[in-house]
């Protein structure tokens, strides 16, 4: 199993942020991904596996954030979509989580419930893994109690 966290967040609006800034955040997220899932197929060798990417709810419909933040995590909805297809038939397992607003459990956000803890994710990439081996879990989308869709 591998369990890739595909994540910087560059704050700004996209006329904003600096070159170096804007080629940081694609190289980390979007060239970062790909060469971590390429590397996990290649590990897997033909064998079963489960590659499991943690992405951002930005990478859906609906969900608030910048242009740049919004662009790089549909990139990844984007190699999920192509993976699905290009494991089709091995015994290769694809998850994508997509998580809303990530904080550390005692911080104000997530007492105001408009954020969830790492500690969620975690449970959820654990659903994943433990789902039955009949099952594929290929998409998971959280967002904590008090944000999701177009607030």
């Amino acid at each position: 199993m591998v369990v890739h966290c595909a994540g910087v967040w560059t704050e700004g609006n996209l006329a904003d942020v600096s070159e170096v800034n804007l080629s940081a955040h694609i190289l980390t997220v979007v060239s970062g991904s790909v060469a971590i899932a390429r590397g996990a197929v290649r590990a897997f060798g033909g064998n079963a596996g489960h590659y499991i990417q943690i992405a951002a709810a930005s990478a859906k419909s609906g969900y608030p954030d910048t242009a740049l933040n919004t662009l790089a995590k549909r990139a990844l909805d984007g190699l999920h979509e192509g993976l699905t297809r290009e494991l089709r038939g091995a015994d290769i397992r694809l998850t994508t989580i997509y998580p809303d607003n990530i904080s550390a459990s005692n911080s104000p956000d997530v007492e105001a419930g408009t954020a969830m803890t790492y500690a969620d994710v975690a449970e959820a990439v654990m659903f994943a893994v433990r789902a039955p081996k009949t099952v594929d879990v290929e998409e998971i989308v959280l967002t904590s109690r008090k944000t999701g869709r177009w607030e």
